[in-house]
């Protein structure tokens, strides 16, 4: 009897180590699908990178909003039959920040998109944009500093998210938590214009991807490309942590 439980505590053991669940063995790739336009195009060297070893596809056009990707046949079409595990939606910089029907026309047409989404089976995320550098100065009434941007962009995306039911990536929060605690590091986040991201802003996206969809920590990644990555990497693990704590309560 005793050989026989040995005989099988083995065979057990030898079960689990030859799972591909087991420890060390790959992970699943996922086929993830982002909407948007320059912002997620800009960022994408970054993003691919990161999240190399995922299927990963683009729907992207200068100035597009979620409004009008809402009646794109060929997202549409794209959306119900690309066997997505994730598609990610990215609104223009400034619509989710201002009020009356800009608001409502991201709130609407985010609900159409996450409809079809969830018809074929994949998961919505929201890419939570960032306030411009030196506030909006197309309306500068409304949103006259990053900070009071951000705050709009946060509260319009947060409200979506749970709204839905769906995953935000707030990586205007990372911007946020970038010029709280490194005001210097802050205005490299950004391009000459002060709107879209050069190559540490773009690595803030990607890091705010990995961490929150798959669960990879961009802080070896940071160390290897040394300089300011791995404050960058630290405000995204902080502002993701800072997020969850704010949805529990």
């Amino acid at each position: 009897m005793k050989i026989f439980s040995r005989v099988l505590a083995l065979a057990v053991l030898s079960m689990a180590l030859a799972s591909p669940t087991s420890h060390g063995a790959p992970k699943q790739s996922l086929r993830i699908l982002f909407v948007g336009n320059s912002y997620t195009n800009q960022s994408w060297a970054a993003i691919k990178d990161v999240l190399a070893g995922h299927h990963l596809e683009k729907h992207v056009r200068g100035g597009a909003k979620l409004t009008g990707w809402a009646k794109d046949a060929k997202l549409s079409a794209k959306i119900k039959t690309g066997k997505w595990d994730y598609v990610v939606l990215q609104d223009q910089s400034q619509v989710p920040s201002l009020p009356g029907r800009f608001t409502d026309g991201f709130h609407e047409s985010s609900a159409t998109l996450d409809d079809r989404i969830r018809a074929a089976g994949a998961k919505t995320v929201f890419f939570m944009t960032w306030g411009r550098r030196d506030g909006d100065k197309q309306n500068k009434n409304i949103n006259p500093t990053f900070e009071k941007m951000q705050a709009r962009l946060s509260s319009s995306y947060r409200d979506a998210a749970t709204k839905l039911k769906a995953k935000v990536v707030p990586i205007g929060e990372v911007f946020a938590a970038i010029k709280k605690k490194h005001s210097g590091l802050f205005p490299k986040l950004y391009k000459g214009d002060g709107s879209h991201p050069d190559r540490l802003g773009a690595y803030a996206a990607a890091y705010s991807f990995g961490w929150a969809i798959m669960g990879v920590d961009p802080a070896a990644h940071a160390k290897k490309k040394g300089g300011d990555f791995p404050r960058v990497a630290a405000a995204v693990k902080k502002a993701m942590a800072a997020g969850k704590a704010r949805a529990a309560r």
